[in-house]
């Protein structure tokens, strides 16, 4: 809709590691794979006219969120916890889940949106999802740019 290029954050990891996340995980643990992840997000921050999808973590602290800000909009697409839970629990590949059941998947993302929230609510714009789908989200998030 804006037309601009999409990336999106793990495939570019992905595609610059050789590997799958999982496998960064497992060779390198999670500070391994934050390490890559800040230095993949830092290079396409620097990007003009695109779109970059972060994962959950890539928001990992003040600096990496003040860069962001001031190469681009921020914009957090917040959705109830019930909502994440369901979508990640049809989801493979994310190390922080592993194999846990839908109410440990629960668990562990309250865990996780407790420790990240500060930082999400940082963004120029937060976005309700929990409801809509993509396309409704893609419509609301070029109005509120168009407003701003």
């Amino acid at each position: 809709l804006l037309q601009l290029n999409f990336e999106d954050l793990d495939d570019a990891i992905r595609e610059e590691q050789g590997i799958s996340i999982p496998e960064i995980f497992q060779r390198s643990g999670e500070p391994g794979f934050r390490k890559v992840e800040r230095e993949v997000l830092m290079k396409l921050a620097e990007r003009e006219g695109a779109v970059v999808a972060l994962g959950g973590g890539a928001l990992q602290n003040q600096q990496v969120v003040n860069h962001l800000k001031k190469r681009g909009w921020l914009i957090f697409l917040e959705a109830p916890l019930s909502v994440l839970s369901e979508r990640l629990s049809r989801e493979t590949g994310r190390p922080l889940l592993g194999d846990a059941d839908r109410e440990e998947i629960q668990n562990r993302i309250g865990r996780l949106l407790q420790e990240r929230i500060g930082l999400y609510r940082q963004s120029h714009l937060t976005i309700d999802t929990g409801a809509a789908g993509p396309e409704e989200i893609a419509e609301t998030i070029v109005s509120k740019l168009q407003d701003v």
